[in-house]
């Protein structure tokens, strides 16, 4: 009996988790029912609860992702504890990120400052999302040059950005609305969907990046 489509987009999610996240991976559930993938287990940060609905998200024949999946936390970590480690992340080796402050309540981690881009901003999501201990991330973080461009300009900025790249702009479309950017289409890989929204997160002027690229199959 053939697989049907649901079938094959769970085995192509449980492969790219597997390859994507290694050992991290183990814990995870997968069930796709009607085009839903429904991710179930255990996993030890926030940022690989997230990446996991990243993952599948990309895979073909994926039209939603409901995400179950629950963080493992230790009882001896507390929110002081939390915010020491995400101050130290911030603040060691990047002053791009200095001026970034963070307050946790009940492992909800708040994101208080300035940076001059969305990719920084994105950046300090991903340092605290990496925090043991951490449920939440909520970014209160300003962009210095927010509102600065309309969204015609900023439409043209990303096509220039993506331009520099090897990505195939034929394949990918974009979408300004209120700063807010929104890629769709197809990439061929998983690295090239990374840098398509790493691309288009360092353009000046963006508010957000939303990143439905498809990775094709086969590649």
């Amino acid at each position: 009996m053939r697989p049907s489509r649901d079938d094959l987009a769970a085995d192509r999610i449980k492969d790219q988790l597997e390859e994507r996240m290694g050992a991290s991976s183990m814990d995870v559930n997968v069930c796709v029912r009607d085009g839903i993938a429904h991710l179930q287990g255990f996993v030890d940060v926030l940022a690989e609860r997230i990446e996991a609905e990243n993952i599948a998200r990309q895979v073909p024949g994926v039209m939603k992702v409901e995400n179950a999946i629950t963080i493992c936390t230790e009882g001896s970590i507390n929110d002081k504890h939390i915010q020491k480690e995400i101050e130290m992340k911030l603040h060691s080796g990047d002053n791009n990120l200095a001026r970034i402050n963070v307050d946790v309540n009940d492992g909800s981690a708040v994101l208080i400052g300035t940076v001059s881009n969305y990719a920084l901003e994105k950046q300090a999501i991903q340092l605290a999302s990496g925090t043991r201990g951490v449920k939440n991330v909520v970014s209160n973080i300003r962009l210095e040059n927010e509102g600065l461009f309309d969204d015609a300009t900023i439409n043209s900025r990303v096509a220039h950005a993506l331009s520099t790249t090897v990505l195939s702009l034929p394949d990918i479309n974009t979408d300004t609305y209120n700063g807010e950017v929104t890629l769709s289409g197809w990439v061929r890989s998983n690295e090239e969907y990374a840098l398509a929204e790493h691309t288009v997160s360092e353009v000046e002027g963006i508010r957000k990046v939303r990143n439905h690229l498809r990775v094709r199959s086969g590649h």
